[in-house]
């Protein structure tokens, strides 16, 4: 359920926010998506997978849409029973050594389409992006798709309904971004707690000055 669920984003959150990230993009973007759109076979294969075997990603954003989805450029083209997918992917968690992408791609004039793409599909490359500022214990990648196939049983949801799977999976993802961030304010109200404690001015710890007691309260409203 979901308070059980956010209690687990803010424990993770408040000790790893690399860790509440692989775990949030996996459960809320790429699980229940499938288990809200997916077909039976699409939740059979993927679910007992996602929960012990890999992670999932969520292939959304790209170099050129980032908070404007609907102006995403990867495309889907069909051929035959299958869809052939080409474009960029970035700053995509888990997307390199994860186990499936969803990947989202505009299918012509039918509109954003999502689809399940192994990671091991022939096409599919994803790279490491290095440096980051934070999050640098999460897998967050750079992904190139050059004429990955895959068939219609692949497809996720009905053609065209890419943008409202999307944007449904945002809100469940915010949900534990937001569950997580408050488990890191409590981590470091716990850090500045610890500290004052520790620390020693003017011969006394500076937790009994004034100042610094306000400052913690202040973090504690």
């Amino acid at each position: 359920d979901y308070l059980s669920y956010g209690l687990i984003a803010e424990e993770l959150g408040r000790a790893d926010a690399s860790i509440r990230s692989l775990v949030s993009v996996n459960v809320a973007l790429v699980a229940m998506s499938i288990l809200r759109w997916g077909t039976e076979e699409q939740r059979r294969e993927w679910l007992p997978r996602l929960s012990a075997e890999g992670l999932g990603a969520f292939g959304l954003t790209e170099p050129d849409a980032g908070s404007d989805p609907s102006s995403l450029r990867t495309t889907a083209r069909r051929d035959g029973d299958d869809w052939v997918l080409n474009g960029s992917k970035q700053f995509i968690t888990n997307g390199s050594r994860g186990l499936v992408t969803v990947v989202y791609a505009r299918a012509g004039d039918e509109g954003i389409t999502a689809f399940l793409v192994p990671q091991d599909a022939e096409g599919y490359e994803g790279g490491p992006i290095k440096g980051k500022l934070g999050l640098r214990a999460g897998d967050t990648a750079s992904i190139t798709l050059e004429d990955v196939r895959v068939p219609d049983s692949a497809r996720l949801g009905a053609v065209g309904d890419g943008l409202k799977i999307a944007l449904n999976a945002l809100d469940s993802g915010r949900y534990s971004l937001a569950a997580g961030c408050t488990g890191i304010a409590q981590a470091a109200l716990d850090a500045a707690v610890r500290y004052a404690d520790e620390r020693q001015q003017f011969g006394r710890k500076i937790a009994s000055f004034q100042l610094i007691q306000e400052l913690i309260a202040d973090i504690f409203l």
